[in-house]
């Protein structure tokens, strides 16, 4: 099959292709991936070029051109084109690649100009205050980089009253198309299923290479009753915010507290939110804070004859957070069994009952949560999750089986983690590998679903190539142990392309069994550079590597392994310039523009609150880190959008070690995509964000990666 012209691809990308033309275009770009990444290659180049500033004649030119006139220079212009002149989407393309390759100094002083520009466009659903079932009007508002678009794509992930915290196995769908109305305007419409109750939504081009996600925030849509949103619907958001941003989950929570101050569930929930952000500060003990609440909220409801399942948990756990003693809490949990046995919440209670009550009677305790099953159903995820550990300690393959397949039908996303159970039991080991294949060709396909919507298509392929591997490794495993070792060791290798540590350490265990000793010491090496390797496991690492070869060819492996894990990193990192004039206040009030705080150095940037209890808990963490790579020449930065209060001075007095803080606005925010906590960027020497992650594991590799000069070979550990 031929490949369209880059021409017609230019005007493809532009906009400027219509009719039937425009779809024998796209036809080809579904099934070209070639084609794809050079229209992606095109707009890029395009937005780049917008970004130059207009270069003003300097104000002297006019003294110049006299000067040199009087001096007799003539210059003779031509009547007309010399060349034939290139089409205008081509001459714009050839002038952004003579921009980018012979003017690199003008291209980084030029990119600043972006900031003149929203960041993210804007999503407009009517009517502000939906119901269920209703039908959605949506006009988009874009920004330069999706301008040029005739239609785009409108995806979202939506939420059941019934579904569960954080986002296990969320699917993410196209719910509709935005057709071009007017410069930069799209407008379309969206049908709301009756039992969506909250919905986040981000907009993209056809082939989702360019994606606005309201810088990472989403769009939200709550699903009102009457004039307040659905209190089904506020819960659903903390659901969903306790993920992407927990902070922003307990700002939701508060606000339920707000509207509906007589839910005891709304105060449950807030306090268990609270509950995690002071054991993060070291509070040990908070429960004074809940108990007068918790007082008026049992004396209100105590008489109450029919109170619902969500009432009686609400209460139940908000006496337990609030140590209410047994006689309060136990009086709740009574009543949550008893009136409201299949709610979710006394089925975890029942469960709990059921195997503390049989002990080591594995076998009684599988009979019961049996009975049980067919009782209330797959109401609770704890049910199928427990009875399938009590499955495996019994050592039972039928009931082993049955559990996996019932905990997979209500999680599917933990398909791959059941496959793993089933692979350690040597009866399910085939069926363990029949899944892992399955795992395999669904990871082939053309899944969407799985896409988050903050993230590219060329970002989704990367993160399947990484899923991929973690799915290969125990297949691996498996079919060495089944005799199959030539087909298990393939399956360890193409595991292994990536840089994975729990890969490693599975190919690493299979080949030392088999006496593979070359491939095991190759796999060690790579999990004794990996900077996440603690000293005492790199140590352990070393003695049983210098046991099989000796310590020069230790040392040998692991140059080659530092060097392949620079490259594999390096090769899935971003390239994302950041506007200029971007500006930080630190807490005595001073300003400070974030390229003299870079200084052209490598720099970490941790976008942190004392607000976030996972910040909390990874700040011991963060403090190493920085003690780590600040010796060596990298600069880190943490970044707060909160004001100086006296609780965040407190905190900073605590924490001497804890790296400097500023404060960003919103322009800053913008600029560097903040908006969830904690979130850490690295810029590399040039000021770009090669990487931005919620965790540091990968954070630390790039810092790694990035901190050693361009062909150096170290063959130590580098610290």
């Amino acid at each position: 099959m031929g490949h369209v012209s880059f021409s017609k691809l230019c005007d493809f990308a532009a906009g400027e292709l219509a009719g039937k033309k425009r779809a024998r275009v796209a036809d080809h770009l579904a099934g070209c991936s070639v084609c794809r990444r050079k229209v992606v290659s095109i707009r890029d180049l395009d937005e780049r070029l917008r970004s130059l500033p207009d270069e003003k004649p300097p104000v002297e030119i006019l003294e110049r051109v006299l000067a040199r006139r009087a001096a007799g220079e003539r210059v003779v212009l031509p009547l007309s084109d010399p060349f034939p002149a290139l089409p205008k989407r081509l001459g714009m393309i050839a002038a952004a690649l003579v921009a980018l390759v012979g003017a690199g100094a003008l291209m980084v002083r030029s990119l600043p100009d972006l900031g003149a520009e929203r960041m993210s466009g804007e999503l407009i659903l009517t009517p502000e205050k939906p119901e269920r079932g209703d039908l959605i009007a949506v006009e988009y508002r874009s920004t330069s980089m999706l301008a040029g678009e005739d239609r785009l794509v409108l995806r979202a992930r939506y939420r059941m009253a019934t579904d569960r915290e954080y986002n296990p196995g969320a699917r993410q769908i196209v719910v509709g198309q935005l057709d071009k109305v007017g410069r930069g305007k799209f407008e379309g419409t969206v049908q709301l299923p009756d039992s969506v109750v909250y919905a986040v939504f981000a907009v993209e081009d056809t082939l989702g290479a360019r994606v606005d996600s309201n810088r990472r925030a989403l769009w939200e849509l709550l699903v009102f009753n009457g004039e307040e949103p659905d209190y089904r619907a506020l819960v659903q958001q903390q659901n969903d915010l306790s993920e992407r941003n927990w902070q922003g989950g307990l700002e939701a929570a508060r606000r339920a507290t707000e509207l509906y101050p007589d839910n005891p569930n709304a105060w449950s929930r807030l306090a268990g939110f609270e509950e995690n952000l002071y054991q993060s500060r070291g509070v040990t003990d908070f429960s004074g804070r809940w108990r007068a609440r918790y007082e008026e909220l049992h004396s209100r409801f105590t008489n109450e004859i029919s109170l619902s399942g969500d009432t009686l948990a609400g209460l139940y756990w908000l006496g337990f957070i609030a140590e209410q003693g047994p006689e309060k809490v136990d009086y709740w949990r009574d009543r949550l069994l008893s009136e409201a046995p299949g709610h979710p919440q006394a089925v975890q209670q029942r469960v709990f009952r059921i195997i503390a009550a049989h002990g080591s009677d594995r076998a009684g305790a599988l009979r019961e949560l049996e009975g049980l099953w067919q009782e209330v159903g797959p109401v609770s995820f704890q049910l199928p999750l427990m009875a399938l550990s009590v499955a495996m300690r019994a050592g039972n393959p039928d009931a082993i089986l049955r559990w996996a397949d019932r905990r997979v039908a209500l999680e599917p996303w933990a398909a791959l983690a059941v496959a793993k159970q089933l692979a350690e039991v040597p009866e399910l080991r085939r069926v363990a590998v029949e899944r892992l294949r399955g795992a395999l060709a669904r990871a082939d396909t053309d899944a969407g679903w799985r896409r988050p919507l903050t993230r590219t298509a060329a970002e989704q392929r990367r993160y399947d190539e990484a899923e991929r591997g973690r799915v290969l490794a125990p297949l691996g495993r498996a079919l060495v142990q089944l005799g199959d070792t030539d087909a298990g060791l393939d399956a360890l290798d193409q595991a292994a392309a990536g840089w994975d540590t729990e890969v490693f350490g599975v190919s690493a265990e299979v080949r030392l069994g088999i006496a593979d000793t070359a491939g095991a010491v190759g796999m060690l090496a790579r999990l004794a550079v990996d900077p996440n390797t603690t000293t005492a496991a790199r140590d352990s690492l070393a003695a049983l590597a210098t046991g099989l070869v000796n310590g020069a060819r230790w040392t040998e492996l692991k140059r080659v392994a530092r060097n392949e894990m620079y490259e594999r990193v390096l090769a899935g990192t971003s390239n994302t310039f950041v506007p200029g004039g971007v500006e930080l206040t630190d807490s005595a009030g001073a300003s400070y523009r974030l390229d003299e705080l870079v200084g052209g150095q490598v720099t970490l940037v941790a976008f942190w609150s004392w607000l976030c209890a996972p910040c909390l808990d990874q700040l011991p963490r963060l403090q190493e880190v920085t003690a780590r790579y600040e010796s060596r020449g990298v600069r880190v930065l943490i970044l707060t959008a909160e004001s100086q209060s006296p609780g965040l001075h407190r905190f900073v007095q605590q924490h001497p070690s804890a790296p400097r803080l500023f404060q960003v606005d919103g322009k800053a925010r913008d600029a560097l995509g903040l908006w969830e906590t904690p979130l850490y960027l690295v810029l590399d020497r040039s000021s770009r964000i090669r990487l931005s992650e919620n965790s540091l594991d990968g954070i630390v590799r790039v810092l790694e990666a990035l901190g050693v000069p361009t062909g150096t070979n170290v063959a130590e550990d580098g610290s």
